[in-house]
């Protein structure tokens, strides 16, 4: 364990190697936030499902930053599919880190709960439409269109 202070932050670093030596640490200790590494000799998504879905689980909210070198489309969707609430690419720096931490705070995202997922909103985008309210107008009859087959 290694803690700094700056300004009127205070910080505390926990490594472990294991998903499973985390999540002990995870379930006894007060964590605010946690960075997981995914990598091929550490499953950092097997400890992000434990976050989420334990029922043993202390705070399933926690804020989980995904840091890969998995930077594929489909990679991203995976831990976005898993309840991650940023996703952070190798190699990092402390800037990286700085700024995932302030996205965390700054522009938190609402919980979603259903059978199939739990986890921050996968929406970013301003939720503010501009367009018709095509939920509560009145049904709109189809064009007629000519069949090919006349």
């Amino acid at each position: 364990r290694s803690s700094f202070r700056s300004s009127c932050w205070l910080f505390q670093f926990i490594w472990r190697r294991t998903a499973d030596t985390a999540y002990k640490i995870y379930s006894t200790e007060k964590v605010d936030l946690v960075l997981t590494d995914w990598a091929p000799d550490l499953d950092g998504i097997f400890l992000l499902d434990r976050i989420r879905k334990s029922e043993d689980s202390p705070n399933p909210f926690v804020p989980i930053v995904v840091v890969t070198a998995n930077t594929e489309i489909r990679h991203v969707c995976h831990a976005r599919d898993h309840g991650m609430t940023e996703y952070l690419a190798k190699p990092i720096s402390a800037t990286l880190i700085y700024q995932r931490i302030c996205t965390v705070i700054e522009r938190h995202r609402d919980f979603i709960k259903n059978r199939d997922f739990f986890g921050p909103d996968r929406r970013r985008r301003d939720g503010k439409w501009t367009g018709a309210d095509r939920r509560r107008s009145e049904p709109v009859e189809a064009p007629k269109t000519q069949s090919v087959w006349n």
